[in-house]
């Protein structure tokens, strides 16, 4: 979205459902300290990717340095990912939080950080529009928005319906597993409100500007229209509907 807004697009963020990063850095059980990384292989699922971008962010928090004191191995996905890591191709791997973060520890991997507790702002989850619909179509755009954080409050309150809508759209049976991914999004990750701080859209550029450089006088406010859901926020309606439950 931000690299099409770049290159001429109007299109622009309305809202994100997650304003972490919501991944994990998990490694062999030889490895149980951040230290020990130094001359290992961490595996991403791709260079220039936002597990990429993770990891380089990791590895300065322990104090190593990125390409040289480890190696990134790219995979492809978050199960040739997990594959890697359970093969030996890897040492380490950031892993999204989700249904191979609960395999890992139930395989004896080791959790070397909880990437979301280092408080680092993301948008993640997010509903993009193009500016143009938006002027044109306001009572729409509203309307969306309301019926969208009805979805979430259904989500995070209706644990027997999201689960039975995962299944039907994954087309894969409820496990308890899944059930373990559910409680984690519903109540650690996914928000009520899905406003999207200027923090957020800040580690997003600094993600881009890794790998090409940002125009000068770039800012969040560019890429965001966050007027439709702040506004249900302002004036009770997300309240509204938890004080109905």
């Amino acid at each position: 979205m931000v690299a099409a807004n770049l290159t001429g697009s109007d299109v622009v963020l309305l809202g994100a459902t997650i304003d972490l990063l919501p991944f994990e850095v998990w490694s062999v059980p030889t490895i149980k300290e951040p230290s020990q990384l130094k001359g290992t292989k961490m595996g991403v699922t791709r260079i220039g990717s936002t597990t990429h971008f993770v990891a380089r962010y990791v590895l300065k928090h322990f104090g190593l340095r990125p390409d040289t004191d480890v190696t990134f191995f790219q995979t492809g996905g978050q199960p040739e990912l997990f594959a890697a890591l359970k093969g030996g191709s890897i040492q380490s791997a950031i892993l999204n939080a989700g249904p191979f973060t609960v395999r890992a520890q139930k395989e004896g991997f080791v959790r070397l950080a909880d990437v979301a507790a280092m408080g680092r702002s993301y948008v993640y989850g997010s509903v993009a529009a193009r500016e143009s619909l938006v002027r044109s179509r306001p009572d729409a755009t509203s309307r969306f928005a309301k019926a969208f954080v009805e979805g979430i409050y259904r989500f995070k309150t209706d644990k027997r319906l999201a689960l039975a809508t995962i299944e039907k759209y994954t087309k894969t049976k409820t496990t308890t597993e899944s059930e373990q991914v559910y409680e984690i999004y519903a109540n650690r990750y996914v928000k009520r409100a899905p406003e999207i701080t200027s923090e957020g859209m800040q580690t997003v550029l600094e993600e881009i500007a890794e790998s090409r450089p940002l125009p000068s006088g770039i800012g969040p406010q560019r890429f965001l229209n966050s007027r439709f859901f702040k506004e249900l926020s302002e004036n009770g309606f997300v309240d509204a509907l938890y004080r109905i439950r």
